[in-house]
């Protein structure tokens, strides 16, 4: 048997295990994020489902993994720590019946504040993504806009 035939029978053990590194984010802080999303795959062949990874910035470029939310077609209530550097990673997982996946993401850092509420919007339909986060005023009207932002990683040699 050569290499790889055994990596593929391996990967798909993994798979129909179930087994994740994955887990469940804890949301112990108080809510201050609320994470509204619309999935429409367009064919009855594909599916699509949304996750937000969490993780703590330790520095520019070095993160923390805290968990992972899976977002549903309805607004979902999320607690970040206020005063934290948070790295925000939207994903939509796209999986065909006749095979075939894909994933696409979509990164921001914020650091909340105490007491203010922020909102993310997020979508993919018919092979369009598209995802805000804002902060909102007391009212609930946008007050700035998170840019899409990754990680200020040295580039690997």
């Amino acid at each position: 048997m050569n290499f790889l035939a055994v990596r593929a029978c391996l990967v798909s053990v993994l798979f129909a295990s179930g087994c994740s590194t994955l887990r469940d984010y804890p949301n112990s802080f108080p809510s201050n994020l609320s994470v509204r999303t619309t999935t429409q795959s367009g064919s009855v062949f594909t599916g699509i489902r949304a996750y937000l990874h969490i993780y703590r910035m330790k520095d520019a470029c070095e993160v923390e993994y805290l968990g992972t939310v899976e977002l549903n077609d309805l607004a979902t209530s999320v607690g970040i720590e206020s005063g934290q550097p948070t790295y925000l990673k939207f994903v939509f997982k796209r999986t065909e019946t006749f095979g075939g996946a894909a994933l696409i993401e979509y990164t921001t850092v914020i650091t909340p504040r105490s007491g203010v509420r922020y909102a993310a919007d997020v979508s993919y339909v018919d092979r369009t993504y598209d995802v805000k986060v804002r902060e909102l005023d007391r009212n609930g009207a946008p007050v700035r806009e998170f840019r899409r932002q990754g990680r200020d990683c040295p580039a690997a040699r």
